[in-house]
């Protein structure tokens, strides 16, 4: 029994003690390979520049370089004026099976990785010894890491002052992909003339798979979103609430060749000057879309730094005249599964839901209309309270009206009857038409489009030859 005491001891002690080389090894390539990962983004790139390895722990240098012209031509502006951002990570790794830092006691490495504050403007006030970024991580034996992270509270006044809460978020990486971060407020206020406030900022994140795979196709199923609870702008005479505003992101492998991608913007209120909007909602879905056309995407996104605009040309060619086909044959569909608001006048409604179909072979020419309407199925309805409707109308009216020199001319009581006038005449033309049905409260249209027949409100409008 004692015998058999020792020899464990014996082992547990070799482990502890020649394990940590080993893992040593192991963070090494780790933290190379994460480098590279970075870099495979058009946008980041990284190298390690200094790593000292000792038995038990180890510590370096990861320099980013965020390349921002390259930003500047993702958003169409002139990258000329703009110049490449470089800061460096400072890593501290403790080497397992057995962590003394806190913790679980048992792990392959636990790590500290950071920004120092020096690395800011000089005119830039910072909490002493508080980084600008940390974070802190603790890789299992078999794989898989639990990590947090955070931003510090601060304050900065100069002409503005700026307050912000602090940001903190914890997640899981494995098989699966979890996090969830959490920032409480950041206001700006300046002189006691205005302020912007932003309160309950939230990021959501559950993908699966991991997230080098993530890094290195563009998709990852699963969902995303951020939300925020609260937008104040009281400044220079504009006055602007916001709540409950959010962007959720959700993604799907239906089968191994296809992915389904939905995106929804919404918000619970708007109010700025005398525009109020409630419960509003955008949710767009694509849905079937062929890897290889998300995989052509990612490979063109990651050609897109260095690659000259002919390259680029020939390289989309080259999709369209060998896998086009392919995508069209998958039968995409663009999907509007939810636009809705509500306006103190009433409420709007309405939803249109497109798909390909029976595609064989490519159109002779792109842009043939009739060769769309027979290979599209298409359903969607508009539902809207008279006065909604009427409000949207006038809007466009007035636009259009307001080419017409004789519109300024007329006193805002003409302008209005005008307008009105304009509003009336064209509901009844769409009643009489069949593309709009009325009743005591609601507009409503509803339109579908089958083996190339259009149909609008029960009523088959036009067939494609």
């Amino acid at each position: 029994m004692k015998k058999g005491i020792i020899i464990g001891a014996v082992g547990v002690a070799a482990i502890a003690g020649v394990g940590p080389y080993f893992v040593g090894q192991h963070a090494q390539q780790v933290v190379e390979d994460y480098a590279g990962m970075i870099s495979e983004n058009t946008v980041y790139s990284a190298k390690v520049t200094q790593h000292n390895r000792t038995w038990f722990t180890s510590q370096g240098k990861l320099e980013v370089t965020l390349d921002l012209s390259q930003l500047a031509q993702d958003f169409d502006q002139d990258p000329s004026k703009l110049e490449s951002f470089t800061f460096d990570v400072d890593y501290d790794i403790t080497h397992g099976p057995f962590l003394f830092n806190g913790g679980v006691p048992v792990g392959l490495m636990s790590f500290v990785a950071q920004v120092d504050n020096s690395q800011l403007p000089e005119d830039v006030e910072w909490p002493q010894a508080e980084p600008v970024y940390q974070l802190d991580g603790r890789v299992g034996l078999f794989g898989g890491f639990s990590f947090s992270d955070y931003i510090p509270a601060i304050e900065y006044e100069d002409k503005a002052k700026l307050t912000f809460s602090g940001y903190r978020g914890e997640g899981y990486v494995g098989d699966n992909l979890e996090y969830t971060g959490k920032a409480e407020k950041i206001e700006i206020t300046r002189d006691n003339r205005g302020a912007f406030i932003i309160s309950d900022v939230v990021i959501d994140m559950e993908l699966e798979g991991s997230y080098s795979q993530m890094m290195e196709t563009g998709f990852a199923p699963g969902k995303q979103s951020f939300s925020i609870g609260k937008v104040f702008i009281d400044a220079d005479g504009v006055k602007a609430d916001v709540e409950n505003a959010f962007v959720s992101l959700k993604m799907e492998e239906p089968t191994e060749t296809l992915r389904n991608m939905g995106i929804s913007y919404g918000v619970s209120k708007f109010e700025a000057q005398e525009v109020v909007v409630t419960d509003a909602e955008i949710t767009v879905d694509f849905n079937s879309v062929h890897r290889v056309l998300i995989d052509t995407l990612t490979e063109v996104n990651k050609d897109m730094a260095n690659a000259r605009p002919e390259q680029l040309q020939i390289a989309m060619m080259e999709f369209l005249q060998k896998d086009l086909l392919t995508v069209l044959q998958a039968g995409p569909e663009l999907n509007f599964s939810s636009v809705k608001f509500t306006l103190p006048e009433g409420s709007f409604n309405g939803y249109l839901n497109t798909k390909l179909v029976n595609i064989t072979q490519l159109p002779a020419m792109a842009n043939d209309p009739m060769y769309w309407v027979k290979h599209v199925n298409t359903n969607g309805k508009i539902e809207a309270d008279h006065a909604v409707l009427e409000k949207l109308m006038a809007l466009g009216v007035r636009q259009n009206m307001s080419d017409n020199p004789q519109f300024f001319e007329m006193t805002a009581e003409e302008q209005q009857q005008a307008i009105d006038y304009q509003i009336g005449m064209m509901i009844n033309q769409g009643v009489q038409a069949g593309v709009v049905t009325k009743d005591d409260t609601h507009y409503r249209t509803e339109i579908k489009v089958v083996d190339g027949v259009v149909t609008v409100n029960g009523t088959p409008l036009f067939t494609a030859p």
